[in-house]
């Protein structure tokens, strides 16, 4: 057995069969992709990586948008700071909106301003209730 050998079809070399195996006797030449090739493809690979960036951006700045307005809202800026208050959550409706029509730069902008003016409203609402229980906008120094 260990002597008989096999032609492969459409190829010149030859298989040995050795034990269990089949060994290939004359090797294959390599395929190698030129440098230019392999550069190209890197690089493509890499702003692929870098394209799915966008939605996973846009939905951390969601969270921490609607995270800081869950924090505004436990502070009780509905009624302390209403224009902040309300600033902040339509500004976050409209990056959800955005990241519907997949406009993932547009959306993390408005997640940004909706973060800060949430953490604004928050901020006046516990400056209000430092001041006072009853104290308003309109009455705080």
């Amino acid at each position: 057995m260990a002597g008989r050998a096999l032609l492969c079809k459409g190829d010149s070399s030859f298989l040995t069969l050795g034990g269990d195996m089949l060994r290939k006797r004359a090797s294959l030449p390599r395929f190698q992709l030129p440098l230019a090739m392999t550069r190209a493809l890197a690089v493509s690979t890499i702003l692929g990586a870098l394209a799915a960036c966008g939605p996973v951006q846009s939905t951390v700045f969601i969270m921490d948008a609607d995270r800081q307005l869950e924090a505004a809202r436990t502070a009780g800026a509905e009624g302390y700071s209403p224009y902040e208050w309300t600033s902040a959550t339509l500004y976050l409706h409209q990056a959800r909106e955005e990241v519907g029509r997949s406009d993932y730069e547009v959306a993390q902008s408005h997640a940004l301003r909706a973060s800060r003016f949430a953490n604004l409203a928050r901020a006046n609402a516990v400056a209000a209730v430092k001041v006072g229980p009853d104290a308003t906008p309109a009455t705080r120094p």
